[in-house]
């Protein structure tokens, strides 16, 4: 699935979830993007 290459984007998303996807980042040494790549790769993963 991974092409090793990498493309900016842009999303919305609810000012709650932003804030949740934030405050988890965080307490795991993530950014805010390598945190939503690592969520949405697990949840496509089979």
């Amino acid at each position: 699935m991974r092409t090793g290459q990498v493309r900016r984007i842009n999303i919305t998303l609810d000012e709650g979830v932003l804030k949740a996807i934030d405050w988890q980042a965080r307490r795991l040494g993530l950014t805010r993007s390598a945190f939503i790549a690592r969520s949405a790769t697990e949840a496509v993963s089979d």
